[in-house]
């Protein structure tokens, strides 16, 4: 979960772009507000209000940069994530709601998988995302 503080010159959504092509060299992507969290205690060390944004992104498409905050990427099954830092679980938590119930609506799956994908395969994905709810 990449993360970074918003600069004095710029919004939520820029700050957002920033840190995805700072850290993962990607640009012009789609990225959706996901919500704010803001619990008073969310961070013990002091008081952090975040605004998360979600992105549809292929493995295959990524590039990380290590270095400025990124020591490691790890990819994890999405369903089966450990305990991590602060209420990060809860945002990703919605933000596989939120992916879920537009999966009913908006064919975002196809940015997920190959371009060369047949039906079948894109049933298959679909019942196993969904199945998950």
């Amino acid at each position: 979960m990449p993360g970074g503080l918003v600069r004095d010159t710029e919004t939520c959504e820029s700050c957002a772009r920033r840190t995805l092509s700072e850290k993962l060299a990607i640009d012009n992507l789609y990225i959706e507000q996901l919500g704010s969290f803001d619990a008073v205690n969310r961070d013990p060390r002091e008081r952090i209000i975040s605004v998360a944004y979600f992105s549809i992104i292929r493995q295959d498409a990524l590039q990380t940069i290590l270095g400025r905050g990124v020591s490691d990427v790890i990819w994890e099954n999405m369903f089966d994530i450990k305990k991590i830092a602060f209420d990060h679980n809860e945002i990703i938590h919605e933000a596989i709601k939120r992916v879920q119930g537009k999966l009913a609506y908006e064919p975002i799956a196809f940015e997920l998988l190959n371009k060369n994908l047949h039906y079948q395969k894109y049933r298959k994905f679909m019942k196993l995302f969904i199945i998950r709810k």
